[in-house]
C-alpha cells in the first residue's frame, strides 16, 4: 500500500477543508470541534487532512458522523445541543454562518453534523 505523500499515513483517509477560521481555530485550541456539512461522508471513522483556504495545515483529524437529518426545525434542535464545541457563541450564529456559506438550501435539506477530532500535526 502506498503512503499519502503529506503525511505518510498507509491507509484511506480524506480532507476536510475549513473556510470559517474561527471554527478551525476552535478545533487547534480544543482539539475537538462539532462542524456541519450539507452532504453526508463514510458512516465509520475518517481519518482526514484538515485544509484552510485550500492549504493543508499540517494537522491530522479523525472525522465521526454524529446525527444527519433533513429540514430546519431539525438542524437548529440539533445546532443547540452542538454549538457548545463549535466555535461560534450562539446556535444561531452557527446556522447563520451554514446559511451564508453553503445558502439557503444547506439548513432546509439534507445536512450532516460530526464530531472532528484533532490526531496530530505534522511536523
Amino acid at each position: 500500500m502506498r503512503s499519502c505523500n503529506n503525511c505518510g499515513y498507509k491507509g484511506n483517509h480524506g480532507k476536510m477543508a475549513f473556510d470559517v477560521i474561527k471554527a478551525y481555530n476552535f478545533l487547534v485550541m480544543h482539539g475537538v470541534v462539532f462542524s456541519v456539512r450539507p452532504y453526508q461522508t463514510s458512516l465509520k471513522p475518517t481519518l482526514v487532512h484538515l485544509h484552510v483556504n485550500h492549504k493543508w495545515t499540517g494537522h491530522i483529524a479523525s472525522r465521526v458522523l454524529i446525527t444527519s437529518g433533513k429540514g430546519k426545525r431539525e438542524l437548529k434542535k440539533e445546532l443547540e445541543i452542538y454549538y457548545y464545541e463549535s466555535g461560534f457563541d450562539s446556535f444561531k450564529e452557527w446556522l447563520t454562518e451554514l446559511t451564508r456559506m453553503h445558502g439557503e438550501k444547506s439548513t432546509t435539506q439534507y445536512w450532516a453534523i460530526y464530531k472532528v477530532t484533532l490526531v496530530k500535526e505534522d511536523e
